[in-house]
């Protein structure tokens, strides 16, 4: 049987990255939308800090699995 607590941690891990995923899909969704905006209008291409807030969810989506990932293996083997 497992302790609550750690089914507790794993609920909260498991919403974290799945919180985490959506934001960097939603950021992904945005440089795509202007990546074809860019294309139809012949305008410039999107700018860095929107790629760079893509790199940032996606870094943040990496790390928050890595957590869960970490905490499934010392929990569970």
């Amino acid at each position: 049987m497992t302790d609550p607590e750690v089914l507790v941690e794993l609920d909260l891990l498991t919403k974290r990255w799945q919180a985490a995923k959506v934001e960097m899909i939603t950021a992904e969704d945005e440089l795509d939308a202007e990546v074809r905006m860019a294309l139809e209008k012949g305008g410039p291409a999107p700018g860095r800090d929107l790629r760079e807030k893509m790199m940032d969810y996606r870094n943040k989506e990496w790390e928050a699995r890595c957590a869960l990932d970490k905490f499934i293996a010392d929990q569970f083997g």
